[in-house]
């Protein structure tokens, strides 16, 4: 399972599933665990976090969002930023909003790389 890095339990913003942490998961299995690679089946999200926080940097919420409706629930001058550790583009905007101040969304999604036809 290569999701949930950081999942709706976390108290913290972060990826679904970076690239450094799905290498270490498969790097863990392969070696330390000694699995076979043809043994291993990688599940991938299809899914991401909008994470919203507030003026504090706690939580308070974070929806999962389609990948495949990402580009719908973003505003449209927002700019995304390459993270090239996580392999991923980064996005965080605020917004007023009538009950909150400022409210940072942040969200992060997966360029999909593929890890089948490597080993890492």
């Amino acid at each position: 399972m290569a999701y949930d890095q950081y999942g709706q339990s976390s108290n913290k913003a972060g990826t679904t599933a970076g690239y450094n942490w799905v290498k270490l998961s498969l790097n863990k299995f392969l070696t330390t665990e000694e699995i076979e690679p043809e043994k291993i089946i990688l599940a991938i999200p299809l899914y991401t976090r909008l994470w919203t926080e507030d003026s504090n940097g706690d939580v308070i919420k974070n929806p999962t969002v389609s990948m495949k409706n990402i580009e719908t629930v973003l505003p449209d001058n927002v700019q995304k930023t390459w993270d090239d550790e996580l392999k991923q583009n980064y996005v965080e905007y605020t917004e007023n909003r009538k009950y909150q101040k400022n409210v940072d969304r942040r969200y992060r999604f997966i360029k999909r790389k593929s890890f089948f036809n490597k080993r890492t």
